[in-house]
């Protein structure tokens, strides 16, 4: 019985680290600063993107970093092996313990990791109310999250997606 490949991500900021080299081509992870005032909420924005084949999946643990993130997945959603909920958009609290996704097919996303503070200002909750759990966007934002999800399936990959989440 073949098991599924495995590798951790930690988010350092400017870059991504992987243990276990990734197959994905140099430079498909990256992230930029936001622009003033926005740099105020939002410590940066990460975009990227990658072919995993179906055949061959990857299990990654997400390494904490204390941070909560907004993520807009605009592939194939990874899975949750632990039988956790998927959205196609969705604010992750800070957490204590690695994240554990299974990713197949075509992953792709754009995120950004808010600021202490940025997630009250930006979406009307307290961090501290989604410590260690993940929330659906639509159920902060109704229907904006999929207005905001479909504009930036629609702009190129790469730094034009950031500025369209700014």
């Amino acid at each position: 019985m073949r098991s599924d490949a495995e590798r951790m991500y930690l988010n350092t900021g400017d870059d991504a680290l992987f243990w276990r080299s990734s197959d994905a081509p140099a430079g498909v992870y990256r992230s930029v600063a936001p622009a003033p005032p926005l740099a105020d909420f939002v410590a940066r924005i990460h975009f990227g993107h990658e072919w995993v084949p179906p055949e061959a999946p990857v299990v990654e643990r997400v390494l904490p970093d204390g941070g909560v993130h907004l993520i807009f997945d605009l592939g194939d959603a990874p899975a949750q092996p632990e039988g956790g909920t998927a959205y196609a958009s969705e604010v992750v609290g800070a957490r204590c313990t690695p994240a554990v996704i299974r990713m197949a097919g075509r992953m792709e996303h754009v995120s950004a990791r808010l600021e202490p503070g940025g997630m009250e200002a930006l979406l009307g909750v307290p961090a501290a109310e989604l410590a260690e759990t993940s929330v659906s966007l639509d159920a902060l934002w109704g229907s904006r999250a999929d207005e905001a999800r479909e504009r930036l399936a629609a702009a190129p990959r790469g730094p034009a997606r950031a500025a369209v989440l700014e």
